[in-house]
């Protein structure tokens, strides 16, 4: 097993789910490019329903995930929430490899 408090030196990881008003600002190809430009992100996914992206992050501090959390919020004018949750443990790791060697 991996452990997140393990990569201390290496900042802290966190899902952050973002809500975005849909019906007033459908899919924001701004927020996409820049999310793409932001080191902090290690992965972005846009999802179907009412949650709108799930990002990944790895952030040093407390003050860079607010730092973050700000850009956001102003890239996307439709964000109605942003939930983060830290990381305390990867359970499963490499998913796409799994399935990749699977079929």
């Amino acid at each position: 097993m991996h452990s997140a408090a393990a990569d201390s030196c290496a900042g802290t990881e966190m899902l952050l789910q973002v809500t975005v008003d849909r019906r007033r600002h459908g899919r924001n190809v701004v927020f996409d490019e820049a999310v793409r430009d932001c080191p902090e992100v290690l992965e972005c996914l846009l999802l179907s329903g009412d949650m709108g992206y799930w990002l990944r992050v790895r952030v040093a501090s407390l003050a860079d995930y607010e730092d973050l959390r700000e850009r956001l919020l102003t890239l996307l004018p439709g964000v109605q929430r942003i939930t983060a949750s830290v990381v305390l443990q990867s359970i499963v790791g490499n998913g796409a490899a799994a399935l990749l060697s699977s079929g």
